[in-house]
């Protein structure tokens, strides 16, 4: 029997043959992802840093926090996307700007939301989240603004006081993945680490066959 060809999910995979336009591991990967069979075999979860950016009084309240969790997520075996990676706050192209952005997102495995300042709007970050709970991303908040909201509740994986508790929770994620360095790693697209807390439809569980 002639071997089905890839699809969308296969691209990340370390196991898809794209030039030959069929997969390593199995004849048919289109039914093994629809049957939750299928493993990604993808070298490192991403990181999406999402979080406010309008309305700051300078630029680096906008990107510092973003390059420290780069910092402590990249040794810790991840690979991050930063949305404002090479760009300046000059830049008024929202097309361009929120392409990318949407392009990031549908490539990272989890989000890391600031949700740290009572006085800005989250428009946009609010949308992101949106977008990516649909996608079944898993979204990790931290900060202190909008805690009472219903929706960012429902909508969140988990949820931290400040930065430095979030990146602990995703270091420990990290060490049980990557063993502390960035070596490759075979994992279902249906799981994350064992003992995962998330919430979703207003129930707490822990991750297993049926993912995020």
């Amino acid at each position: 029997m002639a071997k089905a060809g890839l699809i969308d999910k296969c691209q990340r995979c370390l196991k898809a043959d794209k030039r030959a336009n069929r997969c390593q591991a199995f004849t048919d990967p289109e039914y093994m992802w629809r049957t939750g069979q299928c493993w990604g075999y993808k070298p490192k979860l991403a990181v999406y840093l999402a979080g406010s950016v309008n309305g700051h009084d300078s630029w680096e309240a906008v990107t510092e926090w973003r390059l420290y969790a780069a910092g402590v997520l990249e040794a810790a075996g991840y690979h991050v996307l930063n949305p404002v990676r090479g760009r300046k706050p000059t830049d008024t192209d929202s097309k361009d700007i929120v392409e990318r952005d949407l392009r990031d997102i549908s490539q990272a495995d989890i989000l890391l939301v600031e949700m740290d300042h009572e006085n800005r709007a989250y428009i946009g970050t609010a949308m992101e989240i949106r977008y990516a709970w649909e996608r079944n991303k898993e979204i990790i908040l931290w900060g202190r603004a909008n805690s009472g909201s219903h929706w960012l509740k429902y909508h969140a994986t988990a949820w931290f006081k400040n930065l430095e508790e979030a990146l602990e929770y995703l270091r420990e994620r990290g060490r049980q993945l990557y063993g502390g360095d960035s070596q490759r790693v075979e994992r279902s697209p249906r799981r994350m680490a064992k003992g995962t807390a998330r919430v979703r439809n207003g129930r707490t569980g822990v991750c297993g066959s049926s993912g995020i």
